[in-house]
């Protein structure tokens, strides 16, 4: 104990012979980073940002980032809005966090450490080399994080009971989705779409209408999720859970649930964020 006591006492010995300027210099988590402190903040800038309290519920989108280089943590706090499964507003498409640019794509973005609940989409990531972790989003209306990039990485994130699907890549490659726990979803819990090169790894996907679906032209390396819904993809086919089972899902995208809808690029005007998720042929 003694020798504990003398090293401790040295040390605060050589810290208090250090400049003030040094000292000054140890700063606080959030010092260099912006407060989010509104519904429908728009984060034009790069740098970091982050969540003071709980926010909402929104009336409109909760977030909205349209720079690279962003760094958006919740801080353990939570995004809401005002949507409900049983009552889907597709003309309005509200996002919980929307990464979005009119102009070039963005790149560069991360998002993590809360929760988004209760948005039509909970997180929409038009964005590559980005992050998306240690999020859970719940109860979205039609889905929970939906993903159009390249190099992209969903992991550690909890997305349940959303209205339709849990996860969904449309147009998406090399994205990495790994360590999620996705549950609770009527339709699909993961939604691949015209994606390619992409990774399904180690992920837990209970209780879903199906587990993993994918449409024909999707190219999917996929190592078991669970040993009960281990699935592949290939160009013509995508298997289902176990049972090992040829399951073609179909290739609508952007329409509705009950109507496939023009195949479209959406424009700056009308976002995938106010758009429906594709659904599947069975």
């Amino acid at each position: 104990m003694k020798n504990i006591e003398r090293r401790t006492g040295q040390a605060l010995g050589i810290l208090s012979g250090l400049p003030v300027t040094l000292l000054i210099g140890v700063v606080p988590v959030h010092a260099q980073s912006t407060p989010v402190t509104a519904c429908g903040q728009v984060l034009s800038a790069p740098g970091r940002y982050h969540l003071t309290a709980d926010l909402g519920p929104c009336t409109g989108h909760g977030v909205v980032i349209t720079a690279s280089r962003v760094h958006l943590t919740l801080a353990g706090f939570t995004l809401s809005g005002i949507a409900h499964t049983n009552d889907c507003d597709f003309a309005q498409g509200k996002v919980g966090i929307l990464v979005v640019s009119p102009g070039p794509g963005l790149s560069s973005v991360r998002v993590n450490g809360g929760t988004v609940t209760g948005f039509f989409n909970g997180i929409i990531l038009e964005a590559s080399s980005s992050r998306v972790n240690a999020m859970t989003v719940a109860d979205s209306c039609l889905g929970g994080i939906g993903v159009f990039g390249t190099g992209d990485i969903i992991d550690t994130n909890v997305v349940t009971t959303s209205g339709y699907a849990g996860i969904f890549l449309g147009s998406s490659n090399n994205v990495t989705v790994l360590s999620n726990d996705i549950s609770g979803n009527p339709s699909c819990g993961l939604f691949i779409n015209d994606s390619h090169d992409n990774t399904i790894r180690s992920n837990i996907v209970k209780n879903n209408g199906r587990g993993i679906c994918a449409d024909r032209e999707t190219t999917t390396s996929s190592k078991a999720t669970t040993p009960a819904e281990t699935w592949r993809a290939s160009p013509s086919r995508a298997r289902g859970p176990s049972s090992g089972t040829t399951r073609p899902t179909g290739t609508r995208t952007w329409g509705s649930r009950s109507s496939p809808g023009p195949r479209h690029t959406p424009s700056p005007a009308t976002p995938r964020a106010a758009m429906a998720w594709p659904t599947s042929s069975t």
